[in-house]
């Protein structure tokens, strides 16, 4: 657009394309070029409206002190702030997640949530006795997803974690559930490496995902919706190289491994 550029990481590091592609690839792949392109044609109205149904730029609740809101920006905000109108490299960049969005680890756990119990935000709450888990449902709201999209979201996030996704520490991710017995797990999942905004290199490395818990009832009993991780490690580079391994060693240290 103009001077300005919108690549593809695919492409930055390694001179390749895509291909024509899908949502579900779009998410395997983590590629910005379809994003971009999706940010468009929804428009930064409905970019925005939607970003706050998953409680991004809002505090979420939970019951610890020094919560972040966040920002979701918008045309308004940029001429008050930035004293410059929106642009459609903003758009963009919101669309990828990235330019003057502002999101906690703990919002991002939420939106993954989000995805992973079927389209209901949850207010965050601190438990030391899983048994409360089944008693937690006024904590809940439906954001009105429709299921279609709510599948088409998993499984590009189930192939992530797959064979050829981006986020390769969960390939063939497997658990000893007996001394005699492996278990291979399903993992859901999306890498992100978030630029800093300025002249440097650097990055932040996210990396978040869920298992459903019908893969480890052994460990819950009878409840629903999933367990996720989400990790977000600052100026760390690669989401898939640096954040990803740290969330695999949470889980494999929760599920007792």
């Amino acid at each position: 657009i103009g001077p300005f550029k919108f690549p593809n990481w695919y492409f930055l590091q390694y001179g390749k394309l895509e291909g024509t592609i899908n949502i579900v690839t779009a998410i395997k792949r983590s590629n910005d070029i379809f994003f971009y392109k999706v940010g468009e044609m929804v428009g930064i109205d409905r970019l925005t409206a939607m970003t706050k149904r998953f409680g991004l730029g809002n505090i979420l609740g939970i019951d610890l002190p020094g919560e972040s809101k966040g920002l979701v920006p918008d045309d308004a905000w940029k001429q008050k702030v930035i004293g410059d109108k929106w642009y459609l490299g903003d758009t963009y960049h919101l669309a990828i997640g990235q330019g003057y969005l502002l999101a906690t680890p703990l919002q991002v756990n939420l939106m993954t949530n989000v995805i992973a119990n079927g389209g209901k935000l949850c207010r965050p709450h601190l438990l030391s006795d899983l048994s409360h888990l089944g008693n937690l449902g006024n904590l809940c709201k439906d954001i009105g997803l429709k299921k279609d999209t709510i599948d088409l979201i998993t499984e590009g996030m189930k192939e992530a974690c797959a064979t050829g996704g981006t986020g390769w520490p969960f390939f063939n991710f497997e658990i000893r559930s007996t001394k005699s017995e492996i278990r291979k797990i399903e993992v859901a999942c999306k890498t992100g490496t978030a630029e800093y905004g300025e002249s440097t290199n650097k990055t932040h490395a996210w990396f978040t995902m869920f298992i459903p818990l019908d893969e480890v009832k052994e460990k819950l009993g009878d409840v629903t919706g999933a367990v996720s991780v989400t990790v977000l490690v600052e100026g760390g580079g690669e989401g898939s190289n640096v954040a990803a391994p740290i969330a695999k060693k949470v889980l494999e240290s929760w599920l007792g491994q």
